[in-house]
Parts: structure tokens; sequence; C-alpha cells
């Protein structure tokens, strides 16, 4: 039997492992190898008890310990068992702090290689821009998978961002020679061939890769640079060209071929070049790249001075970081989003200020569930920054879908004060306002930008939305008649009073030619066939307004009230299966949302299905599911 200290000790363990099972997010399988475990060592039997692939390497140490139920080590294990459990979980809650300090204390107790924790640490120090640390961590995962590519990977690219450019050649070298070798690799390590002038041996390397993936546009176009540094001037035309081919809106290819037609002199080539960008429907660039192309023209303007010019858009030079990011951008593009996660860390830990990596590093945390790490990356960047406005809307996004409304406030006012005048911006702190309820203060806001603005169509629009929110639906009204009045194609407005009048059963005629005019701008919009169709339905003109809403239905995507809408058509249509089934099937998603998520149209809505659907099962039993719906029907 174990001694009582060993005992008293693995009580502990077990409370452990219970606490652990009460979090959230916890691995199960982490929980059921640690149980295991601990019931091997109680006992005295490990020795032919067979290793779980479920199980992770502390666990496995840990039932290795109960050789001898005596192991002085066993104390040892079960605290290192314990660090990485509270450090994993800490990890889960996105609380690195915690997480980092668990973790390193369980690598320490462990003594040995355990990849469960140093590939956790390696990303934890990488975020902190510990390059060195992050290396430690991943050699010794690496001690146990050698051959494991994402670590070799993570591993080449640390040794680049310290500046170790051969060591990290040197293993893309020995990953791209595989004959299923990772395209990152490839890229990567042509791009170090040619930060050395080593031009040739990069230039081979990505032919053999193009014979395999022959429109792979990165791989032609990093081809194409090499091709331009040795010199292969027209070889690295044609490469610029079949990118072009494939991705016609890439303005910085197009001005690649302009530079190497003025490198090898070719000045008609390079006028024609850049009369054919201007005539295209893309920007050139903007105003400077406009007059840029019209200098192009000139032959009076030296090529030199063009080429200057022309560094602008597009430089020649191979920048591992600039590689780093397209690389990260395509993975993101192909859903590798782990390898994206890679590269962006990498390029983020050597550039903290590097405002694109960090903003969509943040998307796919975001994208991943794990809000924390997004918000640390978004709120990095700074107003002087690129993206800062986009980053602050981001945020305000994601601040708004965990309803956390005033951080979702804040975030929109930061992006406003970089940009004051943008109305999108304006409009979208409406829209925050609204959905956390703040109808009051919205309209004050929007009233005191439009004393300075009377007439802007944006404002008046929102404001008529909030004196709708607020039941004051005549005045309502009378502000999207003025949204009309300035501007008859706005569809929005226009739906928005034939509804009203449809609504109220005034002036249908007119309702009608409303209606009709917005759908006339937006023909599959299915929430202004809606209000077509409840106008019908207003009229009594039962059978079109069924017609039409069927219609609607199907575009609005089954929307609850639209659904409604439906089944009261149908019921006057005598179609009594039919609106029974759309009832039920409009009561089932509305019960399915957030009651705090729903719009105050389905909690409205809601209820009157209810009657309605009752109604149907009372007054024809036979539609009734043999089940006995009806005694379902109250929430």
């Amino acid at each position: 039997m174990p001694s009582s200290a060993s005992i008293s000790s693995l009580s502990e363990l077990v409370k452990s492992a219970l606490d652990a099972m009460k979090q959230p997010r916890v691995v199960a399988s982490m929980v059921r190898g640690l149980l295991c475990a601990v019931l091997l060592v109680t006992v005295g039997c490990a020795s032919k008890t067979p290793r779980k692939p479920s199980q992770g390497q502390l666990q496995i140490e840990v039932a290795e310990s109960a050789r001898s139920v005596m192991d002085p080590d066993l104390s040892k294990v079960s605290s290192a068992l314990h660090s990485f459990m509270v450090g994993q979980l800490a990890f889960e809650r996105e609380d690195f702090k915690v997480a980092k300090a668990n973790l390193s204390r369980a690598g320490e107790l462990a003594n040995r290689a355990v990849p469960k924790i140093n590939i956790p640490l390696a990303e934890l120090k990488l975020k902190a821009g510990d390059l060195a640390g992050a290396l430690l961590e991943v050699q010794k995962a690496q001690e146990k998978d050698p051959h494991n590519v994402s670590l070799r990977l993570l591993k080449a690219g640390i040794l680049d961002a310290l500046g170790r450019e051969q060591e990290a050649a040197s293993e893309y070298l020995v990953l791209a020679a595989d004959e299923e070798a990772p395209q990152d690799a490839t890229y990567l390590a042509a791009a170090i061939y040619g930060k050395q002038a080593r031009y040739q041996e990069g230039i081979e390397l990505l032919e053999r890769f193009l014979k395999k993936d022959p429109r792979n546009n990165l791989a032609q176009y990093l081809l194409g640079l090499l091709q331009e540094n040795s010199g292969l001037l027209a070889r690295a035309g044609r490469q610029y060209a079949q990118v072009v081919k494939r991705t016609p809106s890439n303005i910085s290819v197009q001005f690649d071929r302009l530079r190497v037609l003025l490198k090898a002199g070719e000045r008609d080539k390079a006028a024609a070049l850049a009369r054919e960008m201007l005539e295209s429907s893309q920007a050139a660039g903007g105003v400077f790249g406009v007059e840029l192309l019209r200098e192009v023209q000139n032959p009076r303007v030296a090529s030199q001075d063009l080429l200057k010019a022309v560094d602008v858009f597009a430089t020649d030079e191979i920048r591992l970081s600039d590689l780093r990011l397209k690389l990260a951008l395509v993975n993101v593009q192909e859903q590798q989003f782990s390898a994206a996660l890679r590269e962006f860390s990498v390029i983020v830990a050597k550039e903290p200020q590097n405002s694109v990596a960090r903003y969509y590093r943040a998307s796919l945390y975001g994208g991943a569930g794990r809000r924390k790490e997004a918000y640390e990356d978004l709120f990095a960047i700074r107003p002087e920054q690129e993206l800062f406005v986009k980053s602050r809307m981001f945020a305000a996004f994601l601040k708004k879908q965990e309803r956390d409304f005033k951080g979702a406030e804040r975030a929109v006012r930061e992006a406003l004060a970089a940009a004051p005048g943008d109305d999108a911006l304006f409009s979208y702190l409406i829209m925050v306002l609204r959905e956390g309820r703040q109808y009051e203060r919205a309209l004050g806001i929007v009233n005191e930008r439009l004393g300075k603005d009377a007439n802007n169509e944006r404002l008046l629009f929102n404001k008529g939305i909030l004196l709708s929110d607020l039941n004051r639906a005549s005045e309502a009204r009378a502000i999207m008649e003025q949204v009309i009045a300035l501007n008859d194609r706005n569809g929005d407005a226009l739906n928005f009073v034939a509804y009203y009048l449809a609504e109220s059963s005034k002036e249908l005629d007119r309702a009608e030619k409303l209606a009709q005019r917005a759908i006339e701008l937006s023909p599959r919009d299915g929430f202004y066939l809606d209000t077509l169709g409840w106008i019908y339905f207003n009229r009594q003109e039962y059978q079109r307004a069924a017609e039409t809403l069927r219609k609607a239905h199907q575009l609005s995507g089954g929307d609850i009230v639209v659904s409604e809408h439906l089944g009261d058509a149908l019921v006057k249509t005598g179609d009594l299966a039919e609106a029974a089934e759309i009832y039920r099937l409009a009561l089932e998603k509305g019960r399915d949302e957030d009651p705090a998520e729903r719009s105050t149209e389905v909690a409205e809505a809601l209820p009157r299905l209810e009657d309605k659907l009752s109604s149907l099962y009372e007054q024809h039993p036979e539609l009734s599911p043999s089940h006995g719906l009806t005694r379902d029907i109250v929430p």
C-alpha cells in the first residue's frame, strides 16, 4: 500500500482533477488520463498497463512512476502534473501570465522534453517577443518529435527572426528537398537565397517546385524577383506577366513589370504598359501612380528617375518580412490557419509595430474564439499606424458579439476620433447604441450631428429608424419622407414608408408604388417583397399576397416576421396544413434564438405565432402532430 504521505499527495491530485472537470472547455482526455494515472499509482499495478495514445506525456510518466509505490519522485511528478493542468486550463481561459508560469514550472519539474508543455510555452514566448526562449522550447519539443514539419518550420522562422539566416536556410532547404515539400519551406528558402545573392540556386529551387505546381502565383512572383535580381530581365518580365494574367487586379505586380521594362531600356513597351494600366479599371496606385504612368509616356523623363518613383509602388528588394506576410495571407486564403498564425507570430515577434501582421493575426484569433488575444493585437495598433480604423471596427464587432456594448462603443469612438468625417463609422456607432437599446442617447447624438448637416441623408435615415425604435411611428414616417425627397432611390426609406402605410392600411396604392420602386432597385431583397406581399394582404388580395410572400420567405432565409405574414396569407387562401408548418418552423427558429439577442419584432411575434398555431390546431385537430404539438406550444 502507498505510504500515508503518498496518499495525501494523491488525494490533493484527485481533488485538482475533479476541480478541473468543473472548468469550462477542459480537454476531456487530459482529465481521463490524470484520473487513470492516479488510480494506477494507488493500486500499484501499472507495470502491465498498456499506454493509451490519448494520454499526454506527463500522464504516461505518472503511470510509469507507479512501478514502485515508494517511488521517491512521486511528489515531484504529481506537482509537475498539477502545474501542467493549471497551465493548460489557464491557457484555455487566455490567462497567459498564469499559463506561462505554471507550464514553465511543469517543464522544470518534468526535467525532460514534454511537447504538450513545450509547444504552448513556445507560443507564449513568441507572443511575448522572447525569440530565444521560444526557440529553446521548440528544440525541446523536437527531441520527442524530430520530424514534425510544423515544429521545423517554426524553428526556422525563429532562427531567421534572430538573424541566424544560414541556419534557417539550412532547415528550409532540408524541408524543401522532400518529395512532399511544404510550399512554405520552398518560398522561404528561395527568399533567403535571394537575400544572400545566391540567385541561381533560388531559381532552380523554385523551378523544381513549379513543375509540380505550375499555377502557384506566389512561387511565380518570387521566381520573377530572383530572375530580375540576377539580370534575367526578359524572363522576369514573363513571370510577372503570368501572375498578372491570373490576378489582373494586382497593381503591385503591374508596377514590377513596368520596372523590368525600364531596367531593360524598353521605353516603348513601358509606355504601352503604362497606357494599358491607365485605361484599366484599376486606380493604378492613386493620384501619384497616375502621374507616374503619364511620365513613363514622356520620352524626355530619364528612365533612372522613373525607376526611383516605381520603387515606391513595387521594390525589387527581396524582403523576408514582406514575403512572410504574403505567405501568411496566402495561407489564410487556403484555410491553412495554423501555418498563417505561425508566420504572423514570427513577424510580430521580430517587428512588434507591424500593424498588418497584428491585424490579420487578430482576425485568426477572433475566428477561433480567442478573443483576449485578438484584443491584445487590435488594441496594440496605434492611431498613426496603418489599419488603425479597421482594427477598432473589428474590435467593436467582437465586443458587440459578446454583447459588451460599452466596449464596442469605445472602440467605434476611437475609430471616429481618427476619421471624424466618416459617415459609415458614425452609422455603426448608432447601430451599436441601438443594439444596446440606448435609443434616446443615439437619437440625441444624431440630432446634434444633424444640427451641423440638416440634409444629410444617412443621418436622417438613422433618425427615422431610432424614432421607430421609440414607437414614434408617425414622426419616423415623416423623417423617411424627407429622405425620399432627398433621394428617391433610397430603397430602405421607400420600403420603410411603404410598410408603415401597409401596417396602418392607409394609402395602399401609393404604398404599392413605393414598394415596387424599392424592388426595382433590389429585386432579390426578401424584406422589400414582404412589404409588397403585406400590402396585397391588407387589400384582401390573398392569393397574390401568398405568392409574393412565398418568394419573400425564401429570399429572407425564413425570417420570423415574414414567416408570420406568409402563414396569415395561407390561412386566408385555405392552405391550412402549409400555414401550420410555416408557423411551427418560425416558432422553433424564434425559440432557438438567445432571448437577450431577440429583436423587438421577433419578441413580439412569438406570442402571436403561438396563439395562431394553437387556434389552428384547436379548429383543425387533424393538423396537429400525433404526439400533440399543441402541448408544446407554451414555452
